[in-house]
């Protein structure tokens, strides 16, 4: 569309040309995703694990995929049944990953940090925009959190290894703090 649609000449894009820029952007988009997930692929099932260096970097990233999945399941079920494999795939990928995280994080989680620690800063190499992106991941969880009585049956899995685990991770986290407090 050129103008504004208020305007009374403003000029429609024909649908034939919207249907072939959203096919250029999803086969790129498919294209990326495919070595997103090869990438992780590679750090989560080598002989030595994810490794030291890597928990925070999977965490984030396992966050990232977990939210997009989200949003596109929610995207595609609210269409028509021609989606519905599309919707089928993403739930399938949701509930993967979510699986994947609850294992690699079921003992700690990056969610017990404090996020404005000399610390943690340091352990980001002082790149405040990842702390920012962290920060919105943990913004998310809390809002996970409180909405879980209202949340979508298709997020059941993810309630039940990741919201209720983070749950308790974070309680016994606060109570450990607490500890040392009084000590």
């Amino acid at each position: 569309m050129r103008g504004c649609p208020e305007s009374s000449n403003a000029q429609f894009t024909s649908s034939r040309i919207r249907l072939q820029i959203s096919f250029v952007i999803s086969k790129e988009s498919s294209e990326l995703e495919l070595e997103i997930l090869s990438e992780l692929d590679k750090i989560l099932f080598r002989a030595a694990g994810i490794g030291r260096e890597n928990p925070i970097a999977v965490w984030f990233c396992l966050w990232t995929l977990i939210f997009t999945y989200k949003e596109h399941m929610l995207m595609t079920s609210v269409r028509s049944q021609h989606y519905r494999p599309k919707y089928e795939l993403c739930f399938h990928m949701y509930n993967t990953l979510t699986s994947i995280y609850s294992a690699l994080y079921k003992t700690t989680s990056p969610l017990t940090l404090d996020w404005r620690t000399e610390e943690v800063l340091e352990m980001f190499g002082g790149n405040t925009e990842l702390i920012h992106y962290f920060s919105s991941i943990k913004t998310e969880m809390h809002w996970i959190q409180f909405e879980m009585a209202n949340l979508r049956p298709e997020d059941s899995l993810i309630k039940t290894l990741v919201v209720e685990n983070e749950n308790r991770l974070l309680e016994a986290h606060k109570k450990a703090a607490r500890k040392q407090v009084t000590i």
